[in-house]
């Protein structure tokens, strides 16, 4: 993390020495650990691959696919919170096309975890760890 750190000051220059918040990183990046323990950030653009994979493959010929399966590669297993940004522009899609105005839902919003969780059936399977902790994993192999 200390070179995330060290270019986030050049580029940010008067911002704190340490991290940033990642309720600010958001959907743009991840932080998983390498095998000894050090947070590692990965640059991982929600609405830049959901444009790849829709450039890519034509409407409902696997861009959405392609998408998780992208988003999976990065990381095997996600929480809720964890992949809910990731599933956003899906969600305002989904109203969109529905002619409902998504911005009207916050992010802890019942609604918006409820459409989250049906978009995310369709290509995620969802189960439970021993502690009862529920994660994301991609139905195929990647």
């Amino acid at each position: 993390m200390r070179p995330f750190i060290s270019e986030w000051s050049r580029r940010m220059p008067g911002t704190s020495p340490h991290a940033p918040d990642p309720m600010i990183l958001r959907g743009i990046a991840i932080i998983t650990n390498d095998a000894n323990g050090e947070n590692i950030l990965t640059y991982l653009p929600a609405r830049e691959l959901l444009m790849r994979s829709s450039v890519r493959y034509p409407p409902g010929k696997g861009g959405r696919e392609e998408y998780f399966r992208q988003i999976f590669a990065s990381k095997m297993r996600w929480t809720l919170k964890e992949i809910l940004p990731y599933v956003l522009p899906l969600v305002e899609e989904e109203q969109a096309a529905a002619g409902e105005n998504f911005h009207i839902l916050q992010f802890n919003d019942k609604k918006l975890h409820m459409i989250a969780e049906q978009i995310l059936k369709r290509f995620v399977q969802k189960v439970a760890d021993n502690d009862g902790k529920t994660y994301y994993l991609h139905k195929l192999k990647i």
